[in-house]
This record gives structure tokens, C-alpha cells and sequence, in this order.
């Protein structure tokens, strides 16, 4: 019988300021039972869901730090939810005293990635060695999109579009590729950001999710992107 694996498991966003919403992402195979569970602060799980797909999200409203666990057959996997000012108030004191050292007022924020599009991308060596082959780089290139995808789940906004940079030279050069691959995710992520661009239509730090996942639409299909204003 084929292993069970569980191939992602995420959370966007990754921290909040505040209560709000979460999306929790999974990808799992080979699983006859998954559910998830949420963690107590003594090591209790309590269970959330049952009987769920082996592809799928789901939104939680959440006001304080939470761990879950997605458990498939035997295995599981964990993540936590931080809900707090850790990080803000972090950069605060480091301004601070930057401050008191040299008098000058400096402090930078967290970083969020940038949602505009990148011009200065550079292919990898394996799609450089692919891009003059007389042979069609159909494995390279649905392997492109799947780890494009993946990382795109886990909040690697910038590596995904990397990846999706590679995708279009590869499309650009090859008409032997199956373009639908290209435009069933381009799809997917519209329709993320649009659930994303609902979700924090009131959180303007937040936007840059679903402008993110614009983004790399856009890059699919070679497109201007839209925005979550």
C-alpha cells in the first residue's frame, strides 16, 4: 500500500496583530482518515474536523496564539497561529535604541513581500539547460508549477514567482507543454486572492496577501495584475 504523506500543510497568514481569520491549507496522500485538531496549552488535542478531503483550506476566526495538528492515518504534522505585537514592538525597541546610541531616528518595520512584479528574474541552470532541447520539458515543467504551488501555501511569495518566472520562459520557447496546467493554477490562485481580498478588505496591512497571490496569476498568463484595494 502506497505511504501516506502529507505533502503541505499551511497557514496565511502566519501571524496576526489582532484577532481575525486565518486559511488553513493541506495537501495530503494516500490517507484513509484526516482530521484536524487544535492543541490545548496542556498538550490536549481537541478535535476541530473529520473525514476531510485529501486537497483543501478552511478559514478560523482567531483571537489569541493557537496551535493545530493535521493528522492523517498515523502521522501528523503542527503549526502555530501567533496572534500578538512580538514582532512590531520588537522593531520598536531596536528603534528605540538606535535612538539612544546615535541620536538619529531609524527604525525599520518587518518586511512584507513586495507585491509588485519582478523584472530582474534569473532562470535557474535547469531551465537555461531545457530552453534550447529538442526535447519537450513536460516533467520539468509540471514540476515547476507543483513547487511553485507549494511554496506559494507556505507564505514564499517571492520563491513561488521565481518558479513561475521559469514556468513562462519554458511556455514562451516550448509549444509542447500543456498550457492548461499553467491556467488551472493561474484560476486557483484568482480565486484565493478574491477569498483573500474579502477576507481583509478591512485590514489594509494584510492586502498584500491576495496581492501576492494576483501576482503570480499574472505571471502565469503574462498579465498585468489585478489589486485587492
Amino acid at each position: 500500500m502506497p505511504a501516506v504523506k502529507i505533502n503541505s500543510f499551511s497557514v496565511v497568514p502566519k501571524s496576526l496583530h489582532k484577532a481575525n481569520t486565518i486559511t488553513l491549507s493541506w495537501e495530503i496522500e494516500n490517507a484513509q482518515s484526516i482530521k484536524l485538531s487544535q492543541i490545548r496549552s496542556g498538550g490536549e488535542a481537541v478535535d476541530l474536523q473529520s473525514d476531510m478531503p485529501a486537497i483543501g483550506s478552511v478559514e478560523y476566526s482567531i483571537k489569541e496564539t493557537i496551535t493545530y495538528r493535521l493528522s492523517a492515518d498515523n502521522i501528523s504534522r503542527e503549526l502555530t497561529v501567533k496572534v500578538g505585537y512580538g514582532p512590531i514592538i520588537k522593531y520598536i525597541l531596536l528603534g528605540l535604541l538606535a535612538i539612544s546610541v546615535t541620536g538619529v531616528i531609524y527604525i525599520k518595520w518587518p518586511s512584507q513581500e513586495n507585491s509588485e512584479p519582478r523584472s530582474n528574474h534569473r532562470q535557474t541552470s535547469q531551465v537555461i539547460e531545457n530552453i534550447n532541447s529538442p526535447n519537450c520539458p513536460e516533467e520539468l515543467y509540471s514540476q515547476l508549477l507543483k513547487e511553485g504551488e507549494e511554496l506559494a501555501l507556505k507564505g514564499n511569495y517571492t520563491s513561488a514567482e521565481s518558479k513561475f518566472w521559469d514556468v513562462q520562459k519554458l511556455l514562451d520557447v516550448h509549444d509542447c507543454l500543456d498550457k492548461n496546467k499553467a491556467i488551472l493554477l493561474q484560476k486557483k490562485f484568482i480565486r484565493k486572492a478574491e477569498q483573500f481580498c474579502n477576507t481583509y478588505r478591512n485590514e489594509p496591512t494584510l492586502k498584500y496577501i491576495p496581492n501576492n497571490y494576483y501576482k503570480m496569476a499574472a505571471i502565469l498568463q503574462k498579465k498585468k495584475p489585478k489589486q485587492c484595494l
